[in-house]
Parts: structure tokens; sequence; C-alpha cells
């Protein structure tokens, strides 16, 4: 006990998240984690994607919109994450878009199920400050900034660098070292 009291650096946060891993771990682990759906997962890598995310300063702007296009869980998962959660102090509101629809946001989910007008909805963002993320498109390499994608049963993402800049937003590099691929 005395090596978790002694000290108050790194290695002591770094001990305690190992510990309570751990426990989670050997505290029946598959019912804890059966729980998370990939929709859920999916969710929390969107909220936090907007916390390593350079938008451009816009006046008047009271809220932070989440769009989301076509049918997809992760729109109910987000509303779950989301809920009471604020950016910069401005309420995260979480939208349903529909082709015909534009709506101002800041971050534009393209389901699955849409990935064939992802490209036409990325160029209706362009050098709007919008963040626009694919979901395990195989077409996204040029449209999209952020590509989620399974690995290995793993969600895991992808950054397209240059897709961001024309979507007017800036992603941090701490965001980029966590991906498993970079397109400059």
């Amino acid at each position: 006990m005395a090596i978790l009291t002694k000290g108050k650096g790194i290695l002591q946060g770094t001990f305690r998240k190992w510990i309570v891993c751990l426990a989670i771990f050997i505290s029946g682990s598959p019912t804890v984690f059966s729980q998370i759906s990939e929709s859920d997962i999916k969710a929390m890598f969107l909220f936090n994607f907007i916390k390593y995310v350079e938008w451009p300063q816009t006046q008047g702007v009271t809220g932070f919109k989440i769009g989301v296009v076509g049918k997809s869980q992760v729109f109910e998962s987000l509303q779950k994450v989301i809920a009471q959660k604020t950016k910069d102090g401005r309420k995260i509101e979480l939208v349903s878009l529909s082709e015909k629809e534009f709506s101002s946001c800041q971050l534009v989910f393209i389901s699955r199920s849409a990935e064939s007008s992802g490209e036409e909805w990325a160029r209706t963002y362009q050098g709007s400050g919008v963040l626009v993320v694919s979901e395990e498109s195989t077409r996204s390499g040029k449209w999209a900034a952020i590509n989620l994608v399974t690995i290995e049963n793993k969600i895991r993402f992808e950054i397209n660098q240059s897709a961001a800049k024309a979507g007017g937003i800036k992603i941090s590099s701490q965001l980029s070292s966590l991906a498993v691929s970079i397109n400059p």
C-alpha cells in the first residue's frame, strides 16, 4: 500500500489507471464490455474527436452541432454520449441530415449507408470549418478528414490532412499520433 500513496507524479497516475483496468478485467469483463456496442464506441470516438480539432472562430454561434447523414445506430449512441455535454461552453446538439437538408454543423458524420453521397456532402461543407467523418468508407480517402475503420475487430481511424484543410479545420498532432494512417 505504501507504493500507492508514495509520490504524486505521473507514475502514480499511471499505476492507478493500470489498477483500475485490471480490476475491470478481473471483475466480470465479459458483462462490462458486452454492453458496449460498436455504435457506442464510434459515438465515443466522434465525441472525443471534437476535443482535438481546431475550428475557425465564428461569431454569434451559440451551439456546437453534430450532423449525421444516413441511417446509423451511431445516431442513438451519440444521443447518449452528448447528453448534457458542452464544447467550449456551448451546448452540443445532434441533428439528422437528409440529402435535401443542409444545416450548419461543426462535425458531419457520413454513415456507411450514405457513403455514395459522401463526396457530395464533403463538397457542400468545404471551407466551412466542418470536420467530415466517414464510417468504414472505402472511397473516403480524398473527401473525409477522418475515416473510422475496423482493424482486427477494433475500431480505429485514418486521417486525411488535406481533406481537413479543405474543410477549414486543423487536426491536432495528438490526435494524428493515434491514427492508423495519415494522408498528407
